[in-house]
């Protein structure tokens, strides 16, 4: 690979997909805001992964290496479970090169074929349940293996038959996936750490969790959208 070609890749992985882990992160805190037994979760399994003691205040705990970031399952599983329902790019775009055969239908080469993300994320013989936000439908989900069973049912996990593809699939799968994660990863555990959170309330007092907005490329909160957080007490 030429350095130019290597300069162009780094900067498609490092800026091209800014966007889209932000939009993420949105996300995965606005779902959290109104889960926060989820939370009290993910900050003990931060303390028994790092001290041993899930009882350990989560001012005390110590910083995370990046194989350490890695070992956090249920922190996978907000992450996973955040783009199935929210997937930043709601739709991936292939051009056929050659002419396909497909149930009696012809599709020439030349003509683009869009997938929709938030259709095959939210099938209900895939994912039960599929409006319930609920990250444990993925314990058990292992990295690479080609395969991904969720409540008996076998998902494919990285190939492009898949119907959780977040991240697309095949030779054109985001080159920033892997970066995206550990970007999301070290915000998340970071946050939790720091601040309690919760949803802003309207006139009626009713937590006011936003819709999805998708006039625009990134599928982002719709305004208003607004969390309210505060430091945590060291006592």
């Amino acid at each position: 690979m030429s350095d130019e070609a290597i300069a162009h890749m780094m900067i498609a992985t490092l800026m091209a997909g800014q966007h889209t882990s932000s939009t993420t992160v949105s996300w995965i805190l606005f779902e959290l805001a109104r889960q926060p037994q989820i939370v009290a979760d993910l900050l003990k399994e931060q303390a028994e992964l790092l001290t041993s003691d899930p009882t350990t205040p989560p001012h005390l705990l110590p910083d995370f290496d990046y194989d350490q970031l890695r070992r956090l399952p249920l922190l996978e599983c907000v992450m996973k479970e955040t783009l199935r329902l929210h997937p930043p790019i709601h739709t991936v775009m292939r051009l056929v090169v050659n002419d396909v055969e497909h149930k009696g239908y012809t599709i020439p080469a030349g003509s683009f074929l869009c997938g929709s993300q938030a259709v095959s994320q939210m099938d209900p013989a895939r994912f039960p349940d599929p409006e319930k936000f609920d990250p444990r439908r993925h314990l058990g989900s292992e990295e690479g293996s080609g395969e991904w069973t969720i409540n008996g049912v076998d998902v494919a996990q990285k190939s492009a038959k898949s119907h959780f593809l977040p991240f697309g699939a095949g030779r054109h799968r985001c080159i920033g996936e892997a970066f995206a994660y550990i970007q999301i990863r070290t915000i998340i555990t970071a946050f939790i750490r720091e601040f309690e959170f919760e949803l802003v309330k309207n006139d009626k007092g009713e937590p006011m969790f936003p819709k999805m907005d998708y006039t625009s490329l990134i599928v982002m909160p719709q305004k208003p959208a607004f969390i309210a957080y505060r430091k945590r007490r060291r006592d």
